[in-house]
């Protein structure tokens, strides 16, 4: 968590809010109005766009079956976002 927090910070990337750990991500995501969620997890992408809301996905071996807009790390969120 400090990681992700430190690594934003220090390259000025902005957000509104960051919610880390949550067990249900779908309901969450609805209850604070996301337009765009970050995640990594198969389930939580795969629940997420089943309610009509924007994943980018962080690409690894693991979740590779998933459809959807990959990034590698958080330089490419970032240009994602900015539609770079």
């Amino acid at each position: 968590m400090d990681i992700t927090l430190d690594y934003l910070d220090k390259n000025e990337i902005k957000y509104d809010k960051i919610i880390f750990q949550s067990h249900n991500k779908a309901d969450i995501c609805k209850e604070n109005n996301i337009d765009v969620m970050i995640d990594d997890s198969i389930e939580h992408i795969n629940e997420i766009t089943d309610i009509g809301i924007k994943v980018i996905i962080m690409d690894n071996e693991y979740n590779r079956g998933c459809n959807g807009v990959r990034a590698k790390d958080w330089e490419e969120v970032y240009n994602i976002i900015e539609g770079r």
